[in-house]
């Protein structure tokens, strides 16, 4: 396993992170517990959560928690080993304190997600989405107060708009307040808005990307070329999960897996391996159902795609568009809800 330095904090993840969204619904804790102590076996060493997961059970608004219980149950006493990342923000509940990045909701966010997990700190705190309502200065003192008291050691965005990270950025350069020193979008050959502005901003900034999707909810995989999902895949049980695919999308990824191909590789080792190769990406999130994924994205870790591959991916997936996924959460008519813009 190959790893990489988070910002400039010296802190050296594995290239692969494994995700656990699906913790709990559809994943029972005993698969779980098989599922991390193979990713651990086979070097990685980073793993992502959030307080509102709780795999296919989660609503817009439900409590969530499941994930980082389960989560915490299956490191157990190999905790010491790992990097856990969490995220918090997103609404937790129905009413106008259960959302938001508020001092009053994190604080009583992370006390949840330090009792879940069985832990006395968090390495990596994920604001979830930026909220409009919260000074920058507000949200970053928060974040000191943490990082003073052992709670969290270090902080960073998940799905902000560019000039909000940069705007938290260039206040710890003068101010002395907590770096950003991750940011999570989502990142894949169908969805490359990172590289309009984000990847310019964090490169400026030393922040490290730690990207969600890669292979865009297993589209990317060619899995689901036909019309029917797979049995037992993503598709099959939570169809409104799969990104809806156009006929044009459906020939460039035949065109993925057959370049994979000559390389004797899949198209999902492919589709990993580019997210890899882009400027600042330390880590990509993966969830796995079964040790064989895990092989398969431990190979695409240590794949180099020739250059003339990646012209020719240049070529299928171009860079234009669509942004990230960077909407604002909003309190408005007595319901957290996300705006395009603030």
């Amino acid at each position: 396993m190959q790893y990489a330095t988070l910002g400039t904090t010296g802190a050296r993840v594995s290239r692969l992170t494994m995700g656990t969204m699906l913790f709990g619904n559809p994943f029972d804790q005993a698969q779980c517990d098989r599922m991390v102590a193979a990713a651990i076996e086979r070097g990685i060493n980073s793993f992502d959560t959030a307080d509102v997961y709780e795999g296919y059970s989660r609503t817009w608004g439900s409590h969530g928690g499941v994930s980082e219980q389960v989560l915490g149950k299956a490191l157990g006493s190999q905790r010491k080993r790992v990097l856990i990342c969490t995220k918090s923000g997103n609404p937790a509940g129905p009413g106008p304190f259960d959302g938001g990045l508020s001092r009053r909701h994190l604080e009583k966010q992370l006390e949840g997600s330090l009792r879940r997990l069985g832990t006395d700190y968090i390495d990596l705190f994920l604001a979830h989405r930026w909220d409009a309502s919260v000074a920058m200065e507000e949200f970053l003192e928060t974040c000191h107060g943490w990082i003073r008291a052992g709670k969290v050691r270090y902080v960073g965005a998940s799905n902000w708009p560019v000039w909000r990270i940069a705007q938290a950025c260039q206040m710890a350069r003068s101010s002395g307040a907590p770096k950003l020193q991750v940011v999570s979008p989502k990142y894949n050959l169908l969805f490359r808005g990172v590289e309009m502005e984000q990847s310019a901003c964090v490169a400026h900034y030393s922040v490290s990307i730690v990207s969600y999707q890669p292979l865009e909810a297993g589209v990317l995989t060619a899995k689901y070329a036909g019309e029917q999902a797979p049995e037992g895949s993503r598709g099959s049980e939570k169809p409104g999960w799969i990104p809806k695919k156009t006929d044009d999308d459906n020939e460039r990824i035949r065109a993925l897996a057959a370049l994979a191909a000559e390389s004797g590789s899949t198209a999902a080792e492919y589709a990993i391996a580019w997210v890899l190769s882009r400027p600042s990406v330390a880590s990509v999130i993966l969830g796995w159902r079964n040790e064989a994924q895990i092989d398969a994205a431990v190979r695409a870790a240590d794949l180099t795609i020739p250059a003339a591959h990646l012209a020719t991916l240049d070529e299928l997936f171009p860079s234009q568009g669509p942004f990230g996924d960077e909407r604002i959460l909003t309190w408005r008519d007595g319901a957290w809800v996300l705006d395009a813009r603030e």
